[in-house]
């Protein structure tokens, strides 16, 4: 049943373009200091988390003043389904160039859901048998862009996964549940063959009542029998002692040296003759995961699976059952999160181009608008759509947190919860940028690069001309403003606005070649802007590294790799080495020469690319 799903994520190796993450709660250290390290050896993808919205802005309460990438290096998107209903998914999807991956199960992306806890999961992969899963999964993810403020990154990375070329024609969907088209208790019953002579439950919560518990029973005319962890089920001794003697309760531990975990697992085994059909994921055995209708429930996401007796009992093998009753806590325990209260709040704020984008929630009655307490800058409300106001303000940059400040016609006036921005720019940094900017990290202010370093930012290059090439249409943003003589934005590389024509990236035809001009020249290409440089008379190279740094680097906490004495290099490390220089140059060559790439590019461009081959 327990699946690391951190092992299992590691075992994928990369390169991993698009990483999608759903799941009730985030824990933003969590992902800071324990995911996103682990995606360096994945290629740096991308990475969305879609999560509840109530339990992102509570998590973002408590440690805004602790994190550095969101909005960044990574983007959450909070899902409100409005009432006491929760967003509950649990998954993990990871697109590859010619492959994807899926997981399904129980486990929050915290400590907790994705290593403490006892938790179960299910993985496919787009193999031939197992592409009814992933055809399922891409099904639900289309629906999400609908549930959500500012949907249009959402809505193009699900178009871009549809359109990868391994993803088309999948087969008809199968193998999964949701409750965005049924409620899930309908579906199981359609699922599982009658007769039924008993349904096992794993569930750390109930609703107060067992009414989800009893229509289980009723539904499928069997007995029932519960498999709670001693004291630390939500099921109380007082929902103990009303149960009627057909539910029988027995005492579940995990194995011996796992005895603490937290069994976290939502299981339901139907057993039907010699056969179970398993059904494992996200919802616990309540009303608003089980039982009610789509515009009531709970968002909730289920896989199922046949076992024979001997799988169901490999399935089981980590757990201990112990047929004698646990030890219950006195009263019943559900999620512990806080639903929205009517309060003016932010669902989504975004960055892009000199502008800040909010909506806002509950803005009725409110007139105008400031950032926080600088109320020199007013917006009114530009227009309203499914239940959300937008509002924009003029902006210099994207704060890493963000209060709005909302007026009404008596001067009084709210402010918002704080919340995070979603910076554009960064967030639109491609897999090979990421990369450039943790090897510049690496590098820090080492002017003495060897061999091998420039071989791996050849490589890296040459994987973002590949992207490139690949793609229909460029995304990247530039702004043709009129610059002073010689002056160009890192982003007016291989512009079409860009009208010199004197030396290489805006380099004059004299100017030596060095390792700061190598440097921009590539991150020019990449899209990764710096800092203007002040004059440095010290002949070192005026990089900002808080600009090309993870969160540690920033914090210069990483030591710096003293460069390669080549001399040391002994005669086969150097031919490997040469070798792969070559293979890094070749590809580079036959991408930018290639007719698709030619194509798609103005003489001014094209100038500009036989020029960066020319540096490489």
């Amino acid at each position: 049943m327990r699946k690391n799903i951190l092992q299992w994520l590691d075992a994928l190796k990369g390169p991993v373009e698009h990483l999608v993450i759903l799941t009730h709660n985030v824990d933003l250290l969590y992902v800071e200091n324990v995911l996103l390290p682990r995606l360096r050896d994945l290629g740096e993808p991308a990475l969305m988390i879609i999560a509840d919205a109530a339990c992102a802005a509570m998590t973002f309460a408590n440690q805004a003043g602790l994190t550095s990438s969101l909005g960044r290096r990574y983007r959450v998107i909070g899902v409100d389904l409005g009432g006491m209903r929760r967003f509950h998914p649990k998954a993990i999807f990871v697109l590859k160039k010619e492959q994807a991956h899926l997981a399904i199960g129980s486990g929050n992306l915290t400590a907790g859901g994705y290593g403490g806890n006892f938790e179960a999961w299910m993985t496919w992969d787009t193999i031939e048998e197992e592409r009814p899963v992933i055809a399922a999964f891409l099904r639900v993810l289309q629906q999400l862009p609908s549930l959500i403020s500012m949907p249009e990154r959402l809505d193009n990375l699900t178009k871009a996964i549809a359109d990868a070329s391994f993803l088309q024609h999948l087969p008809e969907s199968q193998g999964l549940l949701s409750s965005f088209s049924a409620s899930i208790l309908g579906q199981m019953e359609r699922l599982a063959p009658k007769p039924v002579q008993e349904i096992i439950i794993i569930s750390p919560y109930f609703d107060s009542e067992l009414v989800a518990l009893r229509r289980l029973g009723t539904t499928f005319g069997s007995k029932l029998t519960i498999l709670a962890q001693p004291k630390r089920s939500g099921l109380s001794r007082e929902q103990f002692q009303s149960l009627p003697p057909e539910i029988r309760v027995c005492a579940l531990k995990p194995a011996s040296d796992d005895e603490k975990r937290f069994i976290h697992a939502k299981v339901y085994a139907i057993r039907t003759g010699d056969r179970y059909y398993v059904f494992l994921g996200s919802a616990n055995c309540s009303m608003a995961a089980l039982i009610l209708p789509p515009s009531q429930a709970n968002a909730e996401l289920m896989a199922y699976t046949s076992l024979n007796e001997t799988q169901w009992a490999g399935f089981m093998a980590e757990l201990e059952i112990d047929p004698h009753p646990p030890e219950l806590k006195l009263t019943s325990t559900d999620e512990d999160d806080e639903r929205f209260t009517g309060r003016l709040r932010i669902a989504a704020a975004r960055f892009d181009s000199d502008v800040l984008m909010v909506d806002l929630v509950n803005a009725d009655g409110f007139v105008a608008f400031s950032l926080g307490e600088h109320e020199s800058r007013f917006s009114s409300i530009l227009h309203k759509e499914d239940g959300c106001s937008r509002v924009r303000f003029p902006a210099d940059a994207a704060p890493k947190s963000l209060v709005v400040r909302g007026f009404r016609t008596d001067d009084t006036f709210v402010d918002t919860p704080a919340s995070w921005v979603d910076d554009e720019t960064a967030l639109g940094l491609s897999s090979p940028g990421r990369r450039l900017q943790r090897k510049f990290g690496e590098l820090g202010e080492n002017l003495e690069w060897s061999a091998a370093d420039y071989a791996e930012i050849l490589e890296i290059f040459g994987d973002h001309l590949v992207r490139e090439m690949a793609r229909s249409t460029s995304k990247a943003r530039v702004n043709f403003a009129p610059k002073g003589e010689g002056e160009y934005s890192l982003l007016d590389i291989f512009s079409d606005g860009l009208d010199k024509t004197a030396g290489t990236f805006g380099l004059t035809n004299d100017e030596p070649l060095t390792n700061e001009n190598v440097l921009n020249t590539i991150l020019a290409m990449l899209g990764i802007e710096t800092e203007p440089a002040e004059e440095n008379l010290s002949g070192e190279i005026p990089v900002s590294l808080e600009d090309l740094t993870e969160q540690e680097l920033r914090k210069k906490e990483l030591p710096k790799a003293p460069p390669v004495d080549q001399g040391q290099l002994d005669s086969h490390a150097k031919e490997r080495l040469r070798r792969r220089m070559i293979r890094a140059l070749q590809m580079i060559e036959r991408t930018m020469l290639a007719a698709g790439y030619v194509e798609r590019r103005t003489v001014p461009r094209l100038i500009r690319g036989l020029g960066a081959l020319g540096v490489c």
